[in-house]
């Protein structure tokens, strides 16, 4: 085991220079008080931990402060700290010097030990605690026994890391900390649980509206159906009128037989043409039903879609009657421009002068010119006249398509008792009010 064996301080405190020699074992320093005996042991912290710090421990008047530590192995472990003229720092180092002559320099280590040097002189401090370190190998005057002046709970957390029980109570630490971050992690969690039920809420009629989109689903097969059937039912009617034509051949046949016997089969075979005709009859019956049914679902399901093709086919129209308006205004022009040229036209008639020919001449060209203009424009309204009568009749079909939107919308309404966009159920006044809203009549007071 590695010991002091030799102990040099240079312009600490009070020594300006000391030596030291120690012995193998236990050494004690004594003797009258202010003589320095606290300051070898300083020096020897400062040297061996870096303690105290700063260079208020320099020997006044003094610039440069050593501390030289030789172990027992030859090994010299050399503490400097040089001064500038202001009191400064100017270089502060350590050194370890090997018996074989090798030297390392530390610069630049801050306040920790370089790990070299407490591996160089094998005196490391015993960490207690957390934030505990003693040192074992060096006891001033007034220190207590170990671990008898410290605390009981520290004493129990210095046992415990002696005999290795700290790594126990960090596991448990650990655990601890991880329960409660579990705990949190938990709480979030019924939080977020609790939030996404809340927001959940307003979907709580999901079923209701997957029953409504079945039942439309089961009127779209129905009407598909009705549709493949009014197919076959058509195929028959026309089946039935070629029966028909058949039917008044033969009649006109029958008229002209003079013989009983083939008039009595000819009559027995349009009494079996007219059987089938009954029946066709009954089967075009039957296809004339289930077309106004199949109308009649139809416009169930095109009603709402219906509105707002209504309400693009007027937004257009309102558009059209404002070219519509322009072009008013441009054949108006028209007509004011064709009065003048008639004017002009007859000036030119009772000219008689000669001398005025040229100038007649080209007064009737720039005319011709302005007519041929004007007729190009009376073209052009003619064919805006002809889109703007095409536009009156949209908007007349786009009305009367509304008006019947609205009487189905109406009949829908009625008929659900409900409204379809946030399902609350609707009075059959308020139905009233919302049809004189839809058909351009005053507010209804009722939003969605």
């Amino acid at each position: 085991m590695r010991q002091i064996q030799h102990l040099l301080i240079e312009n600490f405190q009070s020594h300006a220079r000391s030596e030291l020699t120690f012995g193998p074992g236990l050494n004690v320093i004594i003797g009258p008080s202010d003589n320095g005996k606290s300051a070898v042991l300083r020096a020897l912290r400062w040297a061996l931990y870096n303690e105290p710090r700063g260079s208020e421990f320099v020997r006044s008047g003094a610039r440069e402060c050593r501390v030289t530590v030789t172990m027992s192995d030859g090994v010299q472990v050399v503490r400097e700290l040089l001064l500038t003229k202001s009191g400064g720092t100017s270089r502060s180092r350590y050194l370890i010097r090997r018996p074989e002559g090798e030297e390392q320099v530390f610069e630049g280590f801050g306040i920790e030990v370089p790990a070299e040097v407490i591996k160089a002189h094998g005196m490391p401090q015993v960490l207690l605690d957390t934030d505990k370190r003693v040192v074992l190998s060096l006891g001033s005057q007034l220190e207590g026994p170990f671990l008898m002046t410290e605390s009981g709970s520290l004493r129990a957390r210095a046992i415990g890391r002696l005999l290795g029980v700290h790594v126990v109570d960090a596991a448990v630490r650990s655990t601890q900390k991880d329960i409660r971050s579990v705990r949190m992690e938990v709480a979030r969690l019924e939080r977020e649980a609790a939030r996404y039920e809340e927001e959940l809420k307003p979907y709580a009629d999901i079923p209701e509206q997957e029953a409504r989109l079945d039942q439309a689903e089961q009127i779209l097969g129905t009407v598909e159906r009705l549709s493949q059937r009014l197919q076959r039912l058509q195929q028959i009617r026309t089946q039935l009128d070629a029966t028909e034509a058949e039917s008044i051949r033969v009649d006109a046949a029958v008229a002209r037989l003079a013989g009983l016997t083939e008039a009595r089969e000819r009559l027995l075979t349009a009494e079996e043409i007219q059987r089938r005709a009954g029946q066709l009859q009954r089967l075009a019956t039957d296809l004339s039903r289930v077309e106004q049914e199949s109308r009649a679902y139809r416009g169930r399901v095109a009603a709402l879609a219906a509105i707002e093709t209504v309400e693009s086919r007027t937004r257009e129209a309102a558009e059209r009657q404002g070219r519509l308006t322009s072009l008013s205004r441009v054949e108006a022009d028209l007509s004011r421009r064709t009065r003048e040229l008639a004017q002009v036209d007859l000036a030119i008639a009772r000219l008689t002068g000669i001398d005025r020919a040229a100038e007649i001449t080209a007064a009737i060209a720039e005319r011709t010119e302005r007519v041929q203009q004007l007729q190009a424009k009376q073209s052009e309204l003619a064919e805006v006249q002809q889109r703007l009568a095409k536009g009156h009749e949209l908007v007349r079909q786009t009305d009367a398509e509304l008006h019947k939107a609205l009487a189905e919308y109406e009949s829908v309404l009625r008929r659900l008792g409900k409204c379809p966009t946030c399902l609350q159920p609707v009075e059959p006044g308020t139905i009233r009010k919302i049809m004189a809203e839809l058909a351009g009549g005053p507010p209804s007071g009722h939003s969605h």
